[in-house]
């Protein structure tokens, strides 16, 4: 086996599973590399897209000039997206979309390293989602994200995901998401009322993002029919999850999470009344 990334501060088992699959050519069409350090995934992707391309013996030998090239990012086949508007968007996706269909320049595989991918909204997801459907055997798509929780099931159900830190979101925000959503299962409307408003008073982005790594557990249970639970943000609460699969229908959970996804919420934001259009957006058929 190589000594890939063995310059990098990175878990042990996501050196050994990248490394196993480069040796043995079993490579994935696409990959989400999230939480950690930036710098760090970065470099993880680069050299985990180096190793794909390499033609030498123990790759990414850095000998050979597809590594070479690689190292000093200038290879034709690493290609990085970036966007300057503060946001992936659908056409940045489109024209990765042209690009994927032509053939390699140089190498056997094109890569496409998507920086700060979390931020892709529902447009720009459902286009990368068509590129992740219809795979072709020469590319590969490493999104490079802080968390896995603002990406679609659909998306993350078709990458190969490594987590490089911790990933979690605070342990209060957890608890007071987790009686929200119980609350919601026991049909006790004061109840309701009173968890709805404990949550109201966090940051509305924090509240968001937490209610929406739920929901999205809670899509990706159904639509893997309880399953592949790696997959699960959240799956100390596997059975939270299991139970908000059974009483609410996908579209329900869809129409919320589209809702969230969909504003831009700030410390202006009327927290009370946003926890009350998610509330009538899963009470809603």
């Amino acid at each position: 086996m190589s000594k890939m990334f063995e310059q990098l501060h990175m878990p042990q088992h996501i050196k050994d599973a990248l490394s196993k699959a480069i040796a043995d050519k079993k490579i994935s069409h696409a990959y989400l590399f999230h939480g950690g350090d930036e710098q760090t995934i970065e470099k993880a992707a680069r050299e985990f897209a180096a190793a794909c391309i390499c033609t030498g013996k123990n790759a990414p030998c850095g000998v050979c000039s597809h590594c070479q090239k690689a190292f000093e990012q200038s290879h034709a086949d690493i290609i990085a997206l970036r966007s300057v508007e503060g946001s992936i968007k659908i056409n940045h996706i489109r024209q990765m979309q042209y690009e994927i269909s032509l053939m390699p320049y140089e190498a056997d595989k094109k890569i496409y390293i998507v920086y700060k991918a979390e931020t892709m909204q529902k447009p720009a997801q459902n286009s990368l989602l068509k590129l992740l459907e219809e795979p072709n055997d020469y590319a590969i798509i490493i999104l490079l994200a802080q968390s896995k929780n603002n990406f679609y099931p659909t998306v993350l159900s078709r990458c190969q995901i490594y987590d490089f830190g911790a990933g979690a979101m605070d342990e209060s925000t957890i608890e007071l998401t987790v009686s929200f959503l119980k609350s919601m299962l026991q049909n006790n409307m004061q109840d309701h009322l009173a968890k709805a408003s404990d949550l109201a008073a966090l940051e509305p982005a924090k509240a968001a993002e937490c209610m929406a790594a739920f929901l999205r557990d809670v899509l990706l249970y159904q639509l893997q029919e309880g399953q592949n639970k790696t997959l699960l943000v959240n799956g100390q609460y596997e059975r939270l999850i299991g139970a908000l699969a059974q009483k609410y229908q996908g579209a329900q959970i869809q129409r919320t999470l589209d809702f969230i996804f969909d504003r831009r919420l700030t410390a202006s934001t009327n927290s009370q009344l946003f926890m009350q259009a998610i509330y009538c957006l899963l009470k809603s058929r």
